[in-house]
């Protein structure tokens, strides 16, 4: 076989690989608090090397992260990163540090060179104001006069990738 052939081939094998591979985002919300960091999970399924693929990261439409290889484009004041480290399997979760309310809505990760029909992943982020929150829900707070009830408090909730 001669080399451009196995070339040829390899790039088949790679390119089929990311047409057959779709964007999952979260049917959960993330909830964070603010000043706190929160983890937007999306991945491909199956996994999927896209450490040279463009992976963009909106809210509410607006891009926030722009990644492709080397190329990273931050639009939250450089407090957003992926996981390099996780990229090469398919992981490709946002990281956003010092949460803010501002922060909080609808994100969409998006592979746009994939060539499956799911490209897009959504999840929603939720911001809390206090240092309460456990899981999908305020926790020790009582109602009625806002009162810490409880001694367990979560710094960051967000569901695994």
């Amino acid at each position: 076989m001669n080399l451009f052939l196995a070339m040829f081939l390899c790039y088949l094998a790679v390119r089929g690989g990311a047409g057959e591979s779709n964007v999952i985002g979260s049917n959960e919300t993330v909830r964070a608090v603010v000043g706190q960091d929160a983890i937007l999970p999306c991945h491909l399924e199956p996994p999927f090397d896209v450490t040279t693929v463009l992976v963009i990261w909106k809210r509410n439409g607006t891009d926030v992260h722009v990644q492709r290889h080397e190329y990273v484009k931050q639009h939250e004041n450089n407090r957003t990163s992926l996981f390099k480290d996780e990229m090469h399997r398919g992981n490709i979760s946002l990281k956003l540090v010092n949460v803010t309310k501002q922060d909080e809505g609808s994100y969409t990760c998006h592979v746009p060179t994939l060539q499956s029909k799911v490209k897009f992943g959504n999840v929603t982020l939720v911001v809390e104001l206090e240092e309460n929150v456990r899981g999908n829900r305020t926790e020790g707070v009582d109602p009625e006069n806002g009162n810490d009830q409880g001694p367990e408090r979560t710094k960051m909730a967000s569901p695994r990738v």
